[in-house]
């Protein structure tokens, strides 16, 4: 009878330990890493409430054929102010050492070519301030 309950002890705590190892494992990809502010303005300098902002990374943004929306990782909407802001967790991000390139882009209204775009050099934990002006 000892011997029954010793073991589901064991049981127990062994599936309460992965678990919480689990949980805490998660939590790594989770986490903000990185944030990129992205301040879109028009082509005479005014900030652009409501505009979709789309990131890609390298491998699509280096390619002609890869700068489209469908290609985006992330798509964030503008504030009133014209700020999107990009909270990026490591699942996120392709990191190559410490740091990646990252390229924002808007797009025309039928979403076919691009107005406006930036790129950033991030690195884990910055906060990085760009911005796009629009070209038309």
């Amino acid at each position: 009878m000892q011997t029954g309950i010793k073991m589901k002890k064991c049981l127990f705590l062994l599936l309460t330990a992965v678990v919480a190892l689990s949980l805490t494992g998660c939590k790594a990809f989770t986490e903000t890493k990185a944030t990129v502010n992205v301040k879109v303005l028009d082509y005479s300098s005014t900030p652009r409430g409501g505009e979709s902002v789309y990131m890609f990374s390298p491998v699509y943004w280096n390619t002609t054929d890869g700068r489209v929306i469908k290609n985006a990782q992330r798509m964030v909407i503008t504030d009133n102010d014209g700020i999107a802001v990009f909270d990026l967790t490591a699942v996120e991000l392709d990191w190559i050492g410490d740091q990646t390139n990252l390229y924002f882009a808007t797009f025309d209204g039928n979403g076919r070519n691009v107005n406006g775009s930036a790129a950033v050099t991030v690195k884990k934990g910055d906060v990085k301030d760009i911005t796009i002006k629009q070209s038309w």
